[in-house]
């Protein structure tokens, strides 16, 4: 099975730099390297031998025609949620790159809670096998389940509300606080989206 990896090259941008000397020239952001598809970096985490490098790596590789050949190097930084955050409000968002990445739509009424052979795998215990929490801004919650509906490519997400240490709140009748919506997938980047997005969270020390 081949596998090809599709590359965009741009003119790297220019920002002003200052140092001890004085200097305040343009200066190459990026300089030979570019961001990657958290995706491809994990496929890629899991087929090195040993699983000893995660996260950024330098490519590496050679590029031969009928009448020239090309070595290329370059660093490559996996897209992360921090990193999406954090450039929300920068010149350069990374939001917007990764949603152009992952946001090609499917045709087909796809159930992505079955799974190839078609059984049935729920969300997010068989599929991430670990809780998964999401805060709005003012509140967290779990992510209780995904299940699917009738309609093509439409799905009810159960939350349930916590608190800053994930334990499930519950109303005065203890009773727990649950809220559904509906939610469209039909592309990797609508997944994403409905499991969280940059507003995905994990619970780290007892603590979210």
């Amino acid at each position: 099975m081949s596998h090809e990896l599709k590359v965009a090259v741009i003119e790297d941008a220019k920002e002003p730099v200052w140092n001890i000397s004085g200097d305040d020239g343009s200066q190459d952001i990026y300089d030979g390297s570019g961001y990657l598809s958290p995706y491809e970096s994990m496929m890629e985490d899991n087929s090195l031998p040993g699983h000893g490098v995660h996260g950024t790596k330098k490519t590496l590789g050679v590029s031969t025609r009928g009448h020239n050949s090309a070595l290329f190097k370059w660093a490559a930084y996996p897209i992360t949620n921090e990193k999406m955050r954090n450039s929300m409000n920068g010149k350069f968002s990374l939001l917007k790159l990764y949603k152009k990445m992952h946001d090609r739509k499917w045709d087909e009424d796809i159930d992505i809670t079955k799974s190839f052979l078609g059984t049935s795998q729920s969300l997010p215990s068989h599929m991430v096998n670990k809780n998964m929490y999401v805060s709005d801004g003012l509140d967290y919650y779990q992510i209780e389940g995904l299940w699917k509906l009738k309609e093509a490519n439409t799905y009810e997400l159960e939350l349930v509300k916590v608190g800053f240490n994930g334990d499930i709140k519950l109303d005065k009748d203890s009773n727990r606080l649950t809220t559904t919506k509906l939610v469209q997938i039909r592309s990797i980047y609508d997944l994403w989206e409905a499991l969280g997005g940059v507003n995905s969270m994990s619970l780290i020390d007892g603590e979210l």
